[in-house]
């Protein structure tokens, strides 16, 4: 087998595992609990609870026009890595973790599990230089365009936007407590799993450092 395809098969099998580990963190623990972990996840959860309509779905609307413009101005590779991983999180999301059952207790509990497990499957898919959609395109975007301005600076600025929205929402200061929890711990998870799955598939590079 060629390395080129290994890689690629490999890239493919982690991106679909890291947006069944997203799913689940959504899905069963922040979801339930009025929590919107920021970016695009978070934005759907919020309009979830307005109108009805299933995280998944909205997941993928949001990410729609997002994607198109991605292809345009952020190369295709890493856009079919990232349409990869939101149709995983879409169908995991309503036809796997929809049907289990869901944590709703303490919401200290959902954010921090929620948010580690969204960290984790963004830190695995981000070590194959993919991204979770939504805003990580739209960061990508505003970076590109304002350079000037870190990506984590931007980061925090939807995000917050983000907090700001679901809290209006649920009409409660308690989700954007929550919410903040979870943003940091999803945060500090994904760059450990990213630096663990580098470690362990770059050995070499690894000990270098």
């Amino acid at each position: 087998m060629k390395a080129t395809t290994k890689r690629t098969l490999i890239d493919i099998a982690v991106i679909i595992i890291s947006g069944f580990i997203f799913s689940c963190g959504l899905k069963t623990f922040t979801a339930p609990n009025d929590i919107a972990p920021g970016g695009a996840s978070g934005i759907c959860v919020a309009v979830a609870h307005l109108t009805g309509l299933s995280e998944g779905v909205l997941y993928f609307i949001v990410n729609v026009p997002l994607i198109v413009i991605g292809f345009i101005f952020l190369g295709r590779r890493l856009m079919f890595k990232t349409l990869l991983s939101i149709i995983t999180i879409t169908v995991a999301t309503d036809y796997v973790f929809a049907y289990l059952p869901h944590y709703e207790g303490d919401e200290m509990l959902a954010a921090i599990f929620g948010g580690l497990l969204i960290g984790a499957g963004l830190g695995l898919c981000y070590s194959r230089e993919g991204t979770g959609g939504g805003t990580d395109i739209l960061n990508r975007l505003i970076y590109k365009r304002f350079p000037q301005i870190s990506i984590g600076a931007i980061t925090f600025a939807t995000d917050f936007a983000v907090i700001v929205f679901a809290t209006c929402v649920f009409g409660k200061i308690e989700s954007a407590l929550y919410a903040i929890i979870a943003i940091f711990v999803s945060y500090t998870e994904a760059t450990r799993a990213r630096c663990c799955l580098y470690s362990a598939t770059n050995p070499k590079r690894s000990l270098r450092r």
